[in-house]
């Protein structure tokens, strides 16, 4: 049975009380749908946080951890099997170096590089 508030907004819009029911659903519905996709967006933002690419670089000659994002040019990146390569890099040493370059030439395989 329909309660007065229903039968009240009913009246008041002029809508029969089934178009009322389904008006109350779609609002109530939409702001369900808001809050749910807040909260997934926030939960990817802090992921995001979490999960942020670091490299070892040599700044004054001391050994430091930064985010890709803080790499300059001058900077010496200290690699090893598995890193993110950050940048364009000059090599200046390197011992069975494979670089997978699929994301920039489409090359299928690993790529050798060695040093001039």
């Amino acid at each position: 049975m329909l309660s007065t508030e229903t039968t009240r907004l009913a009246s008041f819009w002029n809508l029969s009380k089934v178009d009322a029911l389904n008006k109350i659903s779609s609002s109530t519905t939409g702001l369900t749908s808001f809050w749910q996709e807040k909260g997934a967006t926030n939960a990817v933002e802090a992921l995001l946080k979490m999960v942020q690419i670091k490299c070892l670089v040599l700044r004054d000659e001391k050994e430091v951890e930064l985010p890709i994002e803080k790499v300059v040019p001058g900077d010496v990146t200290l690699l090893s099997a598995g890193d993110v390569v950050p940048a364009g890099c000059l090599l200046l040493e390197s011992k069975y170096l494979y670089i997978d370059e699929a994301a920039f030439a489409g090359e299928t395989f690993p790529v050798d590089k060695i040093v001039l």
